[in-house]
């Protein structure tokens, strides 16, 4: 037996906004053209998650629609040859509301009988790596259309002009992706836990060493982006606590530093490849960015160019930041996973393509290969706050709005 005794906490902030908006949702329990076994796995799952708390996967005491989907998809596809399908009626933006379920309060003398010992995607869908404390958030395998939308394309193409759109944004193609579970960590590494990898190693950065023969680390000053030899991941040129995100480290760096982190745990963990980093970042979404096409709930998600900066296009809102933020500090997004746009753009592990071929789905062992980064910056226009806009430079680059988080196998 099992005694409940914790509290339902007060009403989070994003719950509350959730349920202010009209919403339309549907939760299947297979694919279409899939058999559903005679003893339905989908239903008792269904129960489980509301009844056990298994769905609650943030663990705030609600259980959102998109929550319910992704505890499904995780658990009866362990089971049965089936895929249970969710998301929003087509009729709704899906930067409206959410459906949510709300557990109820706890009473002590509450006792529920405990359900056989499985593993759970609720036991499992989160971990923390014992070096440095990185949380990372199980994200169960699927298949998406990974790229431009061709509502985002018709947009950046009126903004721009085809010229323009052609230079920046046509490798940024639609064509279907399929990827296996995997692990992601919730926040990007820190300037704290990039910190102890230095003081542990007495590790020169690229920007330290003058790698490529340039000096420091590239920032944007006076219209253009130059080189300063002072600036490095501890002295970007802006004032950081030990949570921000650390920047100023090169693709070279954030390899170096996981496999200080591998030794030291014994583990595997590496950085994600770039269609893993997209399908987390969209979440099953499809609109540009995962709260949906509104600029005016960037400021919720995210650290952007916001209407605090002069520059030709902004947000319409205030993040509150100038540079970089906290991690955590803003909303997550469907999969629990902070600051995953804006704050740092993001070192993925793929060799960048002008046309995907197939590098997207797989790390690069190459020594000259370009590296894919991802997500927009605390310094990007709206346009390149987008789940399908894509950066690449060689792995000795370094500038201030680019940083990391790590990626786990399943099976490690």
């Amino acid at each position: 037996t099992v005694f409940k005794t914790k509290a339902l906490p007060p009403e989070p902030p994003h719950i509350t906004r959730a349920t202010a908006l009209p919403i339309r949702q549907f939760i299947t329990a297979g694919d279409a053209g899939e058999e559903v076994p005679a003893r339905s796995v989908f239903t008792p799952a269904f129960a489980d998650a509301l009844t056990y708390r298994w769905g609650d996967l943030n663990g705030d005491g609600y259980v959102t629609g998109m929550e319910l989907g992704l505890y499904l998809q995780a658990k009866v596809t362990e089971h049965a040859r089936q895929s249970p399908q969710f998301g929003k009626h087509p009729d709704y933006d899906l930067s409206r509301g959410d459906f949510v379920f709300r557990l109820a309060a706890a009473q002590p003398s509450e006792i529920v009988t405990a359900p056989p010992k499985v593993d759970a995607p609720a036991t499992r869908s989160m971990r923390r790596e014992s070096k440095t404390g990185s949380e990372f958030i199980f994200i169960p395998k699927g298949c998406f259309q990974m790229g431009q939308p061709e509502s985002e394309r018709i947009a950046l193409v009126e903004e721009l002009g085809e010229s323009k759109y052609n230079q920046w944004y046509a490798d940024e193609s639609v064509h279907r992706v399929c990827v296996e579970s995997f692990w992601l960590a919730k926040h990007e590494v820190t300037v704290d836990q990039f910190r102890r990898f230095v003081k542990a190693t007495g590790y020169r950065t690229d920007a330290e060493q003058n790698a490529g023969g340039v000096q420091g680390c590239t920032i944007w000053d006076e219209g253009k982006w130059v080189w300063r030899a002072s600036h490095s991941w501890s002295n970007p040129g802006f004032t950081q606590s030990e949570h921000h995100p650390v920047v100023c480290v090169s693709w070279n760096d954030a390899n170096d530093y996981i496999e200080w982190l591998n030794r030291e745990t014994g583990s595997r963990y590496r950085l994600p490849t770039e269609a893993e980093w997209e399908y987390a970042a969209r979440a099953g979404t499809q609109t540009p960015r995962f709260w949906g096409s509104e600029g005016a709930r960037a400021c919720n998600y995210a650290s952007v160019v916001d209407r605090s900066l002069t520059w030709t296009k902004v947000f319409p809102c205030h993040d509150g930041y100038e540079y970089t933020a906290p991690v955590g500090t803003f909303a997550p997004n469907p999969y629990t996973l902070h600051d995953i746009l804006g704050n740092v753009w993001e070192w993925t592990c793929s060799a960048y393509t002008t046309k995907y071929s197939g590098s997207e789905t797989r790390c690069t062992n190459s020594v000259s290969a370009r590296r894919v980064f991802r997500g927009g910056s605390w310094d990007s226009s709206p346009r390149d706050v987008s789940s399908a806009r894509r950066g690449d430079a060689l792995p000795d680059y370094r500038v201030y709005n680019i940083g990391f988080r790590l990626a786990q196998d399943v099976a490690q």
